[in-house]
């Protein structure tokens, strides 16, 4: 015999009004026949022993015993309910009904699915296969949920899955959890892990020596302290001075999706592990570089090496968003060759870092908005035994950073396969520099790499710095308003477009578009001496001194059939009318040359006075390529010190073979005063 409780069709027994049926008769019978002429045994009690009578009677909606609503009970699986009202007028009358039985364990019920193939299982089973935090304790309230989520993780086991529903879960200590574990909460600003205390990490899964395995986090936020920081105040609330929200030891095919990671030293750390992907999730932190007691973010996302583990392969990162927290204005000071500047500057106090590579293969970076942080957005960061290579960044959006978009190659540092395509670098007149490669141990840092078809705008200094790049191309980028600040009309690490410099060799920097902005004063700068660095096709837009210019470096590998800086006399005198000597130098056996420009600068007082002109023979000899009559009287010393003098037709047109250039005043300045000529042409048969 089993006890069947007596389920109705609806919640409460209910009138023809709608309203809670009082006073009423509920007749219970045999399936599918008339249940007041066909009762069945009904009981108060699922053991079978407290007779009811029948008619029953409600009150007040509900089956009624002795003044108190009651359940009641039958011996069989259907039945057959009569309702009426108080005056004994059906309200409605149910065939066939059905009960629960509920002395029956969720083990003793069969799950069925649906589908071909199949497996029945018990609910119980059914039901275990994931578990939710809220099982075990935690209310997600405000209150401290640490037992109950470490309960809730160690009860899921292996492979497990564990539930967060909407709600606030306070954290105090660290939690463990189990390889190939997914988290699941209910969105990543309603399901909010909010870190306690000054402890190590938030939530683990795996060791320095084991794997973490298959690891998925998916809609939830984890958050410590306040987000609010107020910039030049010279304290951080809740400082944290260790760990990480959460850190995989060797992942396979992790997936952390949606997830928000707010404060700490360290947001995500993945310690060796392959096939990860972080997507839709947004990084915030906080460093203060004037205040060391608001200085906590280190870096939001770090890609490290584990001695035991090995390095992090085959990364993806897309849709996700590295911020900082709000910047100040402050002046900075700043140093180039031509003497320090001030300016006032937005200064970012975000995370040091967004994303810091330590020796890692196969990383992909798409879709992501990068900003606001106190350092570089992105540092690669490797040993020459464990390099970093075949990284990509393409269409992405790197706002604002305090120095680099992309730094890549401290000293000891190999990288390779660096392809940066697509991505916009918007310094807003806060950013240093956009992509800098490094030297490495004197030697170069990065090999094999592209930098193409990027938007570069508004740096303080000049976008690309190359010092440790070696058999790469730089291609197809467009360049604007760098040295937006105007801090130095000819330091080349300021003025320029790119500067290529140190290491660097066998470089190819071809049809870029530079210029469109006031104190864009130099294009493509290259140090003298370097092996094999071409040039062609390059764009120059109000550049006052061509993209090919080698300041303060003597002179270049001169690259027949386009235009190269083939003549440097430095600290002209402005002061005296006799020859000065500017020698012509080409290489590779060529003799011949077509003049493109000869540029003035440097000039170290306004020359309102001088006159004078360039020629082909001392004493003011043969057909001048710049006429006697050129004044010098829009050249400023400092901002304006530019000029690009007017050629004659002989000039511009003709092919020259002459091995020295003459620089002649017919009126001196009348006072001390220098300047540098620059002259540009291009070698030909």
């Amino acid at each position: 015999m089993s006890a069947l409780s007596i389920q109705v069709p609806f919640p409460v027994f209910q009138d023809r009004d709608g309203q809670p049926l009082d006073n009423g008769y509920v007749w219970i019978g045999t399936a599918n026949l008339n249940a007041q002429t066909n009762p069945v045994a009904v009981y108060y009690d699922a053991a079978l022993t407290i007779a009811a009578v029948q008619p029953l009677r409600t009150l007040n909606g509900f089956i009624s015993r002795a003044g108190t609503p009651a359940q009641v009970y039958v011996d069989g699986v259907n039945f057959s309910i009569l309702v009426q009202d108080s005056k004994g007028t059906m309200v409605y009358n149910f065939p066939d009904g059905t009960g629960v039985v509920p002395i029956i364990n969720a083990a003793d019920v069969i799950y069925d699915p649906a589908g071909v193939g199949a497996v029945a299982t018990t609910v119980q089973a059914k039901l275990r296969q994931t578990i939710n935090v809220k099982d075990f304790g935690a209310n997600g309230d405000g209150g401290d949920d640490t037992a109950a989520i470490q309960a809730a993780l160690n009860a899921a086991g292996v492979n497990g899955t564990i539930l967060f529903n909407k709600g606030l879960y306070l954290v105090s200590s660290t939690l463990y959890g189990l390889g190939n574990q997914t988290l699941r909460g209910g969105g990543s600003n309603s399901t909010i892990i909010f870190r306690t205390g000054n402890y190590g990490d938030t939530l683990v899964f795996g060791s320095p020596t084991s794997s973490s395995g298959h690891i998925c986090i998916y809609d939830m936020w984890f958050k410590h302290g306040s987000a609010d920081y107020t910039p030049g105040v010279n304290s951080l609330p809740d400082l944290a001075t260790s760990g990480a929200h959460l850190r995989l030891y060797a992942s396979q095919a992790a997936i952390i999706s949606n997830v928000w990671m707010w404060r700490l030293p360290y947001q995500l750390v993945f310690e060796a592990g392959s096939l990860g992907v972080v997507e839709k999730c947004n990084f915030y932190g906080i460093w203060d570089n004037d205040y060391s007691a608001a200085q906590e973010g280190i870096s939001q996302f770090w890609l490290k090496n584990s001695p035991l583990l090995g390095i992090c392969t085959s990364t993806k990162v897309r849709d996700t968003v590295f911020s900082g927290s709000a910047s100040i204005v402050r002046p900075v000071t700043f140093t180039p060759s031509t003497g320090n500047v001030i300016r006032n500057i937005t200064d970012p106090v975000g995370s040091q870092y967004g994303i810091h590579i330590t020796n890692s293969e196969d990383f992909d970076m798409t879709g992501c908005y990068v900003a606001g942080h106190s350092n570089s957005s992105v540092l690669i960061d490797n040993t020459v035994t464990d390099p970093a290579f075949e990284l990509r960044f393409a269409n992405n959006f790197f706002d604002a950073c305090k120095y680099q978009s992309i730094n890549v190659g401290p000293v000891n540092s190999q990288s390779s396969y660096i392809n940066i395509t697509g991505n916009t670098f918007n310094g807003e007149g806060t950013q240093l520099n956009a992509i800098n490669v490094a030297t490495s141990g004197g030697s170069y840092s990065s090999h094999s790499c592209t930098i193409a078809n990027n938007n570069f705008l508004a740096h303080i200094g000049t976008p690309i710095l190359l010092a440790g790049l070696y058999a790469s191309n730089v291609s197809g980028n467009t360049f604007t308003s760098y040295n937006i600040l105007n801090v130095s009309p000819s330091d080349p690490s300021y003025c320029s477009a790119v500067y290529v410099t140190n290491q660097s060799a066998n470089l190819t920097l071809n049809n870029n578009v530079i210029g469109f902005g006031a104190f864009c004063y130099l294009g493509i700068s290259v140090q003298s001496g370097l092996t094999n660095v071409s040039q062609y096709g390059n764009i120059n837009v109000n550049v006052p001194v061509t993209a090919f210019t080698q300041q303060a470096f003597g002179l270049p590998n001169i690259i027949p059939g386009t235009q190269s800086l083939i003549g440097i006399l430095k600290s002209v005198n402005f002061n005296i009318t006799t020859d000065q000597a500017i020698p012509i130098t080409l290489v590779g056996g060529y003799t011949n040359y077509r003049i493109n420009d000869i540029v003035m600068v440097n000039a170290s007082i306004a020359l309102t006075t001088a006159v004078g002109g360039i020629y082909p023979a001392a004493s003011k000899g043969g057909t001048p390529y710049v006429a006697a009559t050129q004044t010098y009287t829009t050249v400023n010393s400092g901002v304006t010190a530019f000029l690009s003098l007017t050629k004659t037709n002989d000039g511009s047109l003709s092919t020259h073979n002459d091995p020295i250039l003459y620089f002649s005043l017919t009126t001196a300045q009348g006072a001390a005063a220098t300047a540098d000529i620059y002259v540009f042409g291009t070698p030909i048969n």
